[in-house]
């Protein structure tokens, strides 16, 4: 069955003036009435709506270059109520609580294309737009989920660019068996603006996709009893993610992490529940990798479990050290854990690694929490295939280990091993036989550093079982020297060097405000110099060559940055915010000044001098330039960030009258350094929102 809406009898009208949500809904409940089938957008329509709830066996199909555009409307939304509808108010503006940390509105507000608890084998597909309502001013803004469901299976969605955006871009939670497939993100509007945010999934794959998000871009989140909580979803009763694959993606992040995982369960009382397991990342461009581990919402420390994540054919262009501090058993490619976790098996199977047979109940545990002994593993059924436990655990050669174990085998017993996670080369191996529990010891060496697989295996495919008590490694301090170059088949994968764990490598760069109520003394440019702006493709090539150190004469390079830097931000018009520096009619400098629509704040991007001219003090009239042009078109405050590494730069803006900003942790301490190292005394800080924060001296004048 397909249907489009601006049939009859829907007749949406798609000018995209007239809300067409009530003509956009019928047809989907129409088509999930008649057993499922396709409900179309026309191509090269507008169709303006408030929140639309997709039905079970319905395909939501976007035309070529149709465009679903959220109104900013606020009575005019509904949310589901068992088969039908009630009109709802949505919360506005960026957060609903002032006591819960990171309260945004669109966890608690039904997101734009919704998809009722339950709901299974739904489709969003086709080449059309999902485009989120434009921003004029913060405090009304109706802060919407583009794509949001929750417990939910057997979903696609494929093909489908979601844009100008201003919360996360789709939010699958506790759902299961999902395809991710060919989706653009881009354009992040305002506030937070993450990509996929996988809360507690199962089976999902995320590929094909290109993403250039505000925040953090793919992430699995563990959760558990999230205080954000709504009428539409919680992580009150969470399951694990597992079974995860990530291929074939571009990902970009402009603050955050590009890939990685929220680690936020570890307050769930059944850790299995909140684990991680079985995650396949590889093929892809990760802009940045790293995890979140600071629970907000809990006391208790550490990360929930973590279990067999491989990583393959990856370009990673850095790297945060909170990825080094997670504990993960059984990891391919990067370092695993350095020690054995759950070694009595208290919480289950979590941080175990296991092959299973044709028998699915051939390995588990048995629990009795606060009983001496009362939690085990076992395994069974050797007749029917091989089967391994083990844990994946970094081993330096620096120490000899001990494998000790509590193993009740009878008959042919169970071997002991210790093997090459890369390559399964048996390195060591005891075979245990014993009619009760006994003390067992493995004692080995490994011939370099590298990432091993401990644990157990049948001997035979007898009729076998084991059972084991405790299991457990010795004499390990964690890998803090990881120093080498890794590649795998040809790509290079991530250059270390001496400071990996060096945090001023893995931080926040520095932000800095200029008031646009400050005096701007006129500035002359030397002779033979002159300010224009950017004309067309011809320019790309000095814009580029501008910005980037090493000019590699890569036209089709230079089209991609250009389109990610510039294009693809909303607020830039080229022809009137991107700044040249001439020198004798050649461009030689570059920068960018554009006004935030949803702000109206001003932001300095992408400032840069060719190489030969770099040295002149040339960046103080791109600075300026940039100033002037601000401050003439009303905007509060000019933005930038920029980091040590460049202290040409951090010096000539602060002569230039920027302000530090507070808006990181640790950031006080940074700009005591920096004024220490520039002989700078003191000067003002300011907080993200501008206001006035206690001035910040010298390293070595200030008072800690």
């Amino acid at each position: 069955m397909l249907v489009k809406v601006t049939d009859a009898p829907y007749c949406a009208k798609a000018n995209g003036i007239d809300n067409d949500r009530a003509a956009i809904q019928r047809a989907i409940d129409d088509v999930h009435a008649a057993g499922g089938g396709v409900v179309e957008l026309d191509a090269y329509k507008t169709f303006l709506s408030s929140g639309i709830i997709i039905r079970s066996g319905v395909e939501l199909r976007f035309g070529e270059r149709a465009i679903l555009h959220q109104t900013d409307k606020r009575d005019e939304y509904v949310r589901p109520v068992g088969d039908g509808y009630e009109p709802y108010l949505p919360m506005l503006g960026q957060n609903w609580s002032d006591t819960i940390k990171w309260s945004h509105c669109w966890y608690k507000n039904y997101p734009f294309i919704f998809a009722p608890e339950g709901s299974s084998n739904f489709k969003i597909t086709g080449k059309g737009t999902i485009r989120m309502m434009e921003v004029t001013d913060p405090d009304k803004i109706i802060k919407i989920c583009p794509i949001g469901f929750y417990r939910c299976s057997d979903f696609e969605i494929s093909d489908v660019h979601i844009t100008n955006y201003h919360s996360y871009a789709l939010m699958p939670f506790t759902s299961n068996r999902g395809l991710f497939k060919n989706l653009i993100v881009d354009n992040w509007n305002y506030g937070n603006g993450d990509g996929i945010c996988l809360m507690n999934c199962q089976d999902i794959r995320i590929t094909g996709c290109s993403m250039n998000t505000g925040d953090d871009t793919i992430y699995i989140f563990s959760s558990y009893r999230d205080p954000r909580r709504s009428e539409w979803w919680n992580s009150d009763e969470p399951q694990a993610s597992l079974n995860i694959e990530i291929d074939h993606n571009d990902l970009r992040s402009n603050h955050c992490k590009a890939f990685g995982m929220i680690l936020w369960g570890i307050g769930c009382p059944d850790l299995e529940k909140v684990e991680v397991r079985n995650v396949y990342v590889h093929d892809n461009h990760i802009e940045t990798l790293g995890n979140w581990l600071f629970n907000p919402y809990s006391d208790k420390k550490g990360n929930p479990p973590v279990t067999s994540m491989r990583f393959e054919r990856n370009v990673v262009d850095g790297i945060e050290i909170n990825f080094f501090e997670t504990v993960i058993s059984d990891m391919t490619h990067y370092h695993s854990m350095a020690e054995f976790e759950n070694t009595e098996f208290i919480n289950g199977l979590c941080f175990w690694g296991y092959n299973k047979n044709k028998s699915d109940d051939c390995i588990g545990t048995f629990r009795q929490p606060n009983v001496e002994g009362g939690s085990y593993a076992y395994m069974k059924d050797f007749d029917k295939g091989d089967i391994r436990l083990y844990q994946g655990v970094y081993i330096t050669t620096k120490y000899s280990h001990t494998f000790r174990a509590n193993i009740h085998a009878p008959g042919s017993g169970i071997r002991m091993f210790v093997r090459n996670s890369d390559t399964d080369e048996l390195l060591s191996s005891r075979v245990c036989v014993s009619d009760e529990l006994t003390d067992f010891t493995l004692k080995f060496s490994v011939p370099e550093d590298g990432n091993y697989k401990i644990g157990f295996e049948n001997v035979d495919n007898n009729d076998g079982y084991a059972k084991i008590n405790y299991a457990w490694l010795g004499n390990h301090e964690r890998a803090m020297d990881y120093k080498e170059v890794i590649s795998d088949s040809g790509f290079l994968i991530f250059k270390a060097n001496n400071n990996l764990f060096d945090r001023n490598l893995h931080r926040n760069q520095l932000k800095m405000y200029w008031f646009t109520e400050n005096d701007l003394p006129e500035m002359i440019l030397p002779e033979g110099y002159s300010f224009s702006h950017y004309k067309d493709e011809n320019d790309i090539h000095d814009w580029y060559a501008s910005i980037c150190t090493d000019v590699i004469g890569d036209k089709e390079a230079e089209l991609d940055m250009y389109k990610r830097e510039i294009i693809d931000f909303v607020d830039i018009t080229p022809t009137e915010d991107m700044w040249f520096l001439d020198y004798k009619g050649e461009h030689i400098g570059t920068a960018t000044s554009f006004v935030h629509k949803a702000t109206g704040t001003g932001d300095m991007h992408w400032v840069g001098i060719k190489k030969e001219f770099r040295g002149r003090g040339l960046s103080k009239y791109l600075s300026y330039i940039v100033q002037k042009t601000l401050k003439e078109r009303g905007a509060p405050y000019v933005s930038l960030t920029t980091g040590e590494g460049r202290p040409a730069a951090v010096k000539s803006y602060l002569t230039a009258g920027f302000l530090p900003v507070e808006y990181a942790e640790g950031m006080v301490k940074r700009w005591e350094d920096v004024l220490e190292k520039f002989d700078i005394e003191s000067v003002e800080m300011v907080d993200e929102n501008g206001n006035p924060m206690p001035t910040v001296y010298r390293a070595s004048k200030a008072n800690h």
